[in-house]
């Protein structure tokens, strides 16, 4: 492949379209279109489907808090913000 101009060309198209026609005749696979294999796929099968979801673990706030009355001071070297402001 060659990289030129932030666009990827790829110079194996004629080895490419040889290959596919091998196929074609001597196998008789034809080529998959394009998004073949993005697709979604199903499968049946005999596995059960999966129970509820478990419940969630309830947990307490357990952090020490500050007391209303506490002083704060100010930022140093200013906002951590100050781009936003």
């Amino acid at each position: 492949w060659k990289y030129r101009r932030n666009v990827l060309t790829f110079s194996c198209r004629k080895t490419q379209a040889v290959l596919d026609k091998c196929m074609l005749e001597k196998l008789n696979i034809e080529r998959p279109y394009l998004g073949y294999f993005t697709e979604i796929r199903t499968h049946k099968t005999n596995r059960p489907h999966p129970g509820p979801p478990l419940p969630r673990k309830e947990y307490v706030d357990d952090r020490p808090s500050l007391p209303p009355d506490y002083p704060i001071e100010d930022a140093k070297f200013g906002s951590a913000w100050f781009m936003y402001n």
